[in-house]
């Protein structure tokens, strides 16, 4: 089982009406950017998504 980082709990959170996690607004760029780099890497390896607000096939600018 993978270990899950502080980071990604401390700005992720879940939409309780849908149900699916999202990136706080106030996220720091630089976390931004782990949380894409986290998110692509775990949907080549499960073709799954976690944080749906966010653009694996960009990084953050």
């Amino acid at each position: 089982m993978r270990e899950i980082p502080d980071y990604f709990w401390e700005w992720t959170e879940i939409d309780f009406k849908t149900g699916k996690r999202l990136v706080k607004s106030n996220v720091p760029h630089d976390v931004l950017q782990k949380l894409i780099e986290d998110e692509k890497k775990e949907f080549e390896l499960t073709a799954r998504r976690c944080i749906i607000n966010v653009n694996i096939n960009e990084t953050a600018e």
